[in-house]
């Protein structure tokens, strides 16, 4: 039996929220993670904690298979009081807003885990910087709205593909997306022993018919945040391999942060190939 209140997310963004377009993250400068979630499938079940805590208990799921950590109950049931001293607070019956549990998880991890900090980005769904964060195996949190016919077509075989629209939502949940190969899952966080991972195979149509918040958000380790002379010098070390340089000094004199005329324009002349490769292959994709 489906109980009619456990799915409750509030739609709402900060202005203060760091967005991934057109920042001065560059997407190149985003290492791939070392392990994704199919190598740890750390997930938690809500309602033997606090039934409305989806928001917040997504947040915890995405950095448990970042960084292999389980969440204690108690540290779960302590994110929840914090919550609800927050303004606008956390409300047994009503759950709690998307930006707000995003940034409550994230100023609480990185309080206890100095070492192991995270940043997080507010992303466009369906974007590109969307499908290439997925590819390079992180896990992006938002809110979707649920039907009984949403939640039928999921748990008779564990994928979304018959549900393509939601007529007359009620209910409002957060999850989180992950990709396994080519294939698109959500991560849930209510159905504990089955189904709590399942495919989503109408995702264009779901998304055509605005079933998903159109903000999804995205926890980055800063360990993986290269800074642009990090890239510059991984750049020159491709150009060396290709042979659109044979000079070392170019390397050498990046390291030490002099950019001569030399090293600027290997620097095109690598990009330039890099963009040249990446449109070909756009092309193959579509054809």
């Amino acid at each position: 039996m489906i109980n009619n209140w456990y799915f409750w997310a509030i739609e709402k963004y900060n202005d203060q929220d760091f967005q991934l377009a057109g920042s001065e993250i560059n997407l190149d400068n985003i290492l791939q993670l070392s392990k994704n979630f199919w190598d740890f499938k750390i997930t938690y079940c809500q309602k033997y904690i606090n039934n409305y805590m989806c928001t917040i208990i997504a947040g915890c799921g995405i950095l448990s298979n970042i960084f292999w950590y389980k969440f204690s109950k108690e540290e779960l049931l302590e994110l929840v009081e914090l919550a609800r001293k927050e303004n606008p607070p956390f409300q047994d019956g009503i759950g709690w807003y998307i930006y707000k549990a995003v940034d409550l998880v994230r100023r609480y991890w990185n309080k206890k885990h100095p070492d192991k900090q995270v940043i997080t980005y507010i992303i466009l769904l369906d974007s590109y910087e969307f499908w290439k964060l997925l590819e390079k195996w992180y896990m992006i949190q938002s809110w979707f709205r649920w039907s009984r016919e949403f939640s039928a077509d999921k748990m008779d075989n564990c994928k979304i593909d018959k549900v393509e629209k939601v007529a007359n939502p009620t209910y409002g949940h957060s999850i989180y997306f992950v990709k396994s190969k080519e294939k698109l899952f959500t991560v849930d966080s209510y159905d504990c022993y089955r189904c709590n991972e399942y495919e989503v195979d109408n995702f264009s149509e779901l998304v055509k018919n605005k079933v998903y918040f159109k903000f999804w958000y995205v926890f980055i380790p800063k360990n993986n945040l290269m800074t642009q002379l990090e890239k510059d010098i991984q750049d020159i070390e491709l150009a060396l391999k290709l042979w659109i340089t044979n000079n070392r000094k170019n390397l050498e004199d990046i390291k030490k942060w002099k950019y001569t005329t030399d090293v600027k324009a290997v620097l095109y002349a690598v990009r330039s190939y890099k963009l040249a490769k990446q449109e070909i292959s756009s092309k193959q994709n579509i054809s």
